[in-house]
């Protein structure tokens, strides 16, 4: 009686809209309220859908999946599974490409608790390149826009309460996100986004904590910028603001409840602050060209400054209550 469900869930919900010549649509679903939609306009675009669910406890899960793409050369790969263990939620990918040459990859697998599992995707431009992952179970979520040439976001979540969000606009930019542990950026976010060109923008947010959360936000307007944040453990903030070309920020935080904030306008700066340990707080703020600061803290509770204005300015802060 499933296997007959799954058919009709197939037959009926199934749709593949394709014109013009060279286009490939596949969609395959095999289990319970399963839905794919495949419209492919143009020439030499290829989509392919993979649904499956195992309905072991109720709620029903559902699964859904749209994939649009206009213009030549696109390419598209999106594979859904759950198999149990929760309370089964939706799983729901979205992804349209609109010029030439892009190709994407969404994947979402939701074992333990499963719930609500998401993620977006839109490109438009040639030669973008998109890939998204969800592994893990519970409210999870993912929504990348870019929008030009030649860009790439790269983004994988093994954890539950998580989320990402990257919107770049430009071309030759390269965003890429890490969630492991547990309810990292379920309020607040992690966030990043790129106005301009060649950006680069590394987040890795791992650890866990009941009840707690992080938070990660960086944007970059100009162009060859470079953004890092690392953390690791619960209740840690990272902001890193970056307006000029040239400029590198790098957050690294392992321990609970630090705070760290870049901010930079100009060309050309360097700024990094390091925390391990509990509760620290460090800012660094740099208007003008060519300066350098560093914070570096150790232990709990310290509480550390940079304010540069100007050019070629260099400032190193040194905390630790060991």
């Amino acid at each position: 009686m499933k296997k007959l469900f799954a058919l009709i869930t197939i037959l009926v919900l199934s749709t593949a809209v394709i014109f013009a010549q060279d286009n490939t649509g596949t969609i395959t679903q095999e289990g319970d309220n399963g839905t794919a939609l495949i419209d492919q306009t143009g020439s030499t675009n290829l989509a392919n859908i993979h649904q499956i669910e195992s309905a072991t406890n109720t709620p029903v899960g559902q699964q859904f999946s749209t994939v649009i793409q206009a213009g030549m050369g696109n390419t598209a790969a999106v594979d859904q599974t759950e198999t149990g263990g929760g309370g089964h939620g939706t799983n729901t990918a979205y992804l349209e490409q609109i010029g030439d040459g892009n190709d994407a990859l969404q994947h979402s697998y939701a074992p333990g608790s499963n719930s609500g599992q998401s993620m977006h995707g839109y490109q438009t431009g040639d030669l973008n390149q998109l890939t998204q992952n969800i592994n893990g179970g519970y409210t999870n979520s993912f929504v990348s826009h870019q929008t030009g040439d030649e860009n790439i976001v790269v983004q994988t979540m093994l954890a539950n309460h998580s989320h990402g969000y990257v919107t770049t606009v430009g071309d030759y930019n390269y965003a890429e996100q890490t969630l492991t542990g547990s309810n990292h950026g379920y309020i607040g976010g992690i966030n990043i986004t790129q106005y301009g060109n060649d950006n680069d923008a590394f987040q890795t947010f791992s650890g866990s904590g009941l009840g707690h959360n992080q938070r990660g936000d960086i944007w970059q307007e100009g162009d060859f910028n470079i953004a890092t944040q690392t953390s690791n453990g619960p209740d840690n903030i990272a902001n890193t603001y970056q307006f000029g070309d040239y400029n590198d920020g790098v957050i690294a935080m392992d321990g609970a409840g630090n705070n760290s904030d870049i901010d930079q306008i100009g060309d050309f700066n360097d700024a990094s602050i390091s925390q391990t340990g509990d509760l620290n707080d460090g800012v660094i703020y740099q208007e003008g060209d060519g300066n350098l600061g560093v914070v570096t803290q150790t232990g709990n509770s310290n509480v550390g400054t940079i304010n540069q204005v100007g050019n070629g300015n260099n400032a190193t802060v040194t905390q630790s209550d060991l």
